[in-house]
């Protein structure tokens, strides 16, 4: 079978793998299923297997984290750094801050605003290296830990996998953007046109999917116990579900205007209200706190970052290394091949270097300072008497604790309804990303110029939408847990193999040592 490239791929829709499809939709359904028969069931028996494959586990999380952390930081000192992805005088199809915009927006959804507001609590109730809980120490590394599973180690596992899929189609020329094709450099493309990469790639659906089940889940019930404070009613799930369809709805829109339009605008519009909700917060709470708390998590993390990205306390039996590092580690590695499909489609014209800083410099600044802001908010609004967001959480309404700290602030109504409009923002961007990278895998000749099928995009964004409502009737966080736990360990493989993809593919056709060159002459001609 040959295999299409770019230049040879007609304009026109491209048509639906349908073993893709039919296997990682299907599955799709069965969890939803799975959801509605297990309502308020946090110990069903996928929630036990999955507890066990954790404890077992975590430490290779770690180490894998670990290690794509310190290839990329090889990658950004290195030649390899310099390689572009497309012809070396492509330019960049989107500006750098819708760019990272995008990066940003779409891979962390309302998520970051639950843990921001959150996480903390659980570092701080039972922290790590056995501090004594509710101590300074344990305080501040409570303030801290939860910038560190959102910081540079976390994103430089969404740089991994991008990488040979980027090269492949922009390079290479290819118009297949698969997970199964990234992989063509070890075994070679006729291997992935079948059964196994059918299989992979949907695989890499349910992932993702699994994987972003904590924001799906999480995300409804945020914006919906503030707008209950906000106006003084109690939202039930048919309000859960009416967010949920909005979301829906947004994605139609978007998808009618394109990628470039429609996706890129709606990240702008995002990053802006984003930006002015975080502002807000900072000026009008505990200002010089939350600046001093930045600060001081940038030392804790610089000091002891060696210590948390390997602690797995094998004498102990806190189960911290396992049931935190181990699970964030695992939720990001689930997501990170399918994201590398949606940050390969919108690099094109960007280096290796530029896609390494805009992640790990440019996501992880993101998440440093929102994790900084509402953090550090809540733990002097906790420790000052001022509310109760320990008792919120510990309670099990982890979702009320966004409301319980801004109704706690100056100004506190209209704070609210900024971030109803924030969050639901990162929500719709978030559903899009995944909603179109799924449907682009089951798609077949997706050039970078091309777009899935409309009825295809539609179908996954309903997918989607049933996964929300089904994670929303199942009690507690075990169960957010379970899709990544449990796809977690054969996509560690498959990001080995994306590795060794990128390396023997851009090794062959020594990308590196052209695009150098290529860098050298155009500064010696800005130089004359």
């Amino acid at each position: 079978m040959s295999t299409p490239t770019v230049a040879n791929v007609e304009k026109k829709t491209p048509k639906v793998i349908w073993p893709v499809f039919i296997f990682s939709f299907g599955l799709i359904l069965l969890f939803i299923g799975y959801g509605l028969a297990n309502q308020g069931n946090p110990n069903s028996l996928l929630v036990r297997i999955a507890a066990v494959v954790q404890s077992h586990v975590a430490w290779l999380y770690l180490l894998v984290t670990f290690s794509a952390w310190i290839l990329c930081i090889g990658l950004c000192v290195s030649k390899w750094g310099n390689i572009k992805f497309g012809e070396v005088d492509d330019k960049p199809e989107f500006s750098t801050f819708t760019w990272v915009g995008m990066i940003t927006t779409a891979c962390l959804a309302t998520s970051i605003m639950f843990f921001g507001s959150t996480e903390w609590v659980f570092y701080y109730t039972s922290p790590p290296f056995h501090l004594e809980p509710g101590s300074i120490e344990a305080t501040e590394f409570a303030a801290s830990y939860g910038m560190f599973h959102w910081g540079t180690l976390a994103w430089a596992i969404y740089v991994v996998p991008t990488l040979p899929i980027a090269y492949l189609i922009y390079n290479r020329k290819r118009t297949l953007f698969r997970v199964s094709m990234g992989m063509s450099g070890v075994f070679g493309e006729k291997h992935f046109h079948g059964n196994l990469g059918a299989f992979l790639d949907g695989l890499m659906v349910i992932g993702i999917i699994g994987g972003t089940s904590v924001g799906l889940g999480t995300g409804p019930g945020m914006i919906n116990s503030v707008i209950g404070n906000l106006f003084g009613f109690e939202p039930g799930l048919g309000f859960d579900i009416f967010m949920i369809c909005t979301w829906v709805l947004l994605f139609f829109l978007v998808s009618c205007l394109g990628l470039k339009k429609g996706m890129a605008r709606l990240s702008d519009i995002n990053i802006y209200v984003a930006i002015g909700f975080f502002a807000l917060i900072l000026l009008l709470g505990p200002t010089l706190t939350i600046l001093k708390g930045l600060v001081n998590s940038i030392g804790v993390i610089g000091q002891n970052i060696f210590k948390m990205s390997l602690w797995t306390d094998p004498y102990g039996a806190s189960n911290f290394p396992e049931d935190w590092t181990g699970f964030m580690w695992a939720w990001w590695v689930v997501g990170a091949p399918f994201t590398g499909i949606f940050l390969a489609r919108i690099s094109k014209g960007r280096t290796v270097r530029e896609l390494i800083l805009a992640n790990i410099v440019g996501g992880a600044f993101a998440c440093f300072i929102a994790f900084a802001i509402l953090t550090n908010t809540a733990i002097y609004l906790e420790v000052n008497g001022l509310a109760k967001i320990v008792d919120t959480v510990m309670n099990d309404n982890l979702s009320g604790a966004t409301s319980v700290i801004l109704e706690a602030l100056p100004f506190g109504s209209f704070l609210m309804v900024v971030f109803i409009i924030s969050a639901w923002l990162f929500m719709g961007t978030t559903f899009n990303s995944i909603a179109y990278g799924a449907s682009t895998v089951c798609s077949d000749k997706t050039a970078y110029d091309h777009e899935p099928s409309l009825w295809l995009r539609f179908a996954w964004a309903l997918a989607i939408a049933g996964v929300a409502i089904s994670v929303r009737l199942v009690t507690g966080l075990k169960i957010l847990e379970t899709g990544s736990i449990m796809t977690g360990v054969p996509i560690l493989i498959i990001i080995a193999l994306l590795v060794a993809s990128f390396f023997k593919m851009a090794g062959k056709d020594r990308a590196h040592i052209i695009h150098t060159r290529y860098r050298q002459q155009q500064l010696e001609k800005d130089l004359d």
